[in-house]
């Protein structure tokens, strides 16, 4: 059969089946990222190329789709190991899951990692009872794990200032949020610090539009390929461009 055909049958099943209407938007939005995504993509091993043949150890801890997906668990662990950073801030903790894998991945770090209160969970108070979950209660990360309950924007960061060899950002996914997130993670790295931002995909456009806000401030953010993570650090990628303003606005 040849390769228009192919398409013309696919399109046809696509637009016939009980769902189409949510693959037509799943297509859809897949072509809105194409058009919008803007960051210079790179493999790890040639931004880091210590990560080279490392060998990573991670458990398989995903049970829900707000999970960090087990190939991005593999690259953060490996990362994490390589950097061998002393305090870690993460922004959104949900089940715990990348916590415990960031705080096994550095066992001489400390992690501090922040979420939303129980009582500010009001549209889904079953993610409430998650939080943590993972590492609660078990001994081996009690001084190695720090929990704060508290909105972002009411937080004091000032004492992490320039203290954090690596931020992970997997916290609410709204513009705004991942904007002022990323303002402060920015204020949070020492001179070596790492930044890794999950979820750079078709299906988060808010956090697609902050990243691509923050490139045009003259930030250097790099997805890494194959995966949805994106990456900056305090020293930057030398075999990279500096970042260009885009040529258009997008909403």
């Amino acid at each position: 059969m040849l390769d228009v055909e192919r398409v013309g049958a696919a399109t046809f099943r696509n637009l016939t089946s009980a769902n189409r209407y949510q693959r037509v938007h799943r297509a859809l939005t897949d072509w809105v990222h194409i058009y919008q995504n803007e960051l210079p993509v790179r493999y790890p091993v040639d931004l880091w190329p210590e990560l080279r043949g490392m060998k990573v150890d991670v458990t398989l801890e995903v049970s829900h789709d707000f999970d960090l997906p087990d190939g991005e668990r593999v690259l953060l662990g490996g990362l994490t190991r390589l950097l061998r950073p002393r305090v870690i801030f993460e922004f959104g903790t949900f089940t715990g899951s990348t916590t415990k894998l960031l705080s096994d991945s550095a066992p001489d770090a400390v992690v501090h990692t922040i979420d939303l209160a129980d009582d500010e969970f009001t549209w889904d108070p079953w993610i409430a009872q998650r939080v943590g979950e993972v590492f609660r209660g078990d001994a081996h990360y009690v001084t190695r794990i720090v929990q704060h309950r508290v909105n972002t924007r009411r937080f004091d960061f000032t004492p992490f200032h320039g203290q954090c060899q690596l931020v992970f950002i997997d916290a609410s996914h709204q513009y705004e949020d991942v904007l002022l997130d990323s303002e402060v993670a920015l204020k949070l790295l020492s001179p070596t610090g790492v930044i890794v931002w999950d979820d750079y995909h078709a299906g988060t456009p808010g956090v697609v539009r902050a990243l691509n806000e923050l490139t045009r401030r003259g930030v250097q953010i790099v997805r890494l390929a194959r995966a949805r993570l994106a990456v900056h650090r305090r020293t930057l990628f030398d075999s990279l461009p500096k970042a260009n303003p885009a040529p258009w606005t997008r909403v």
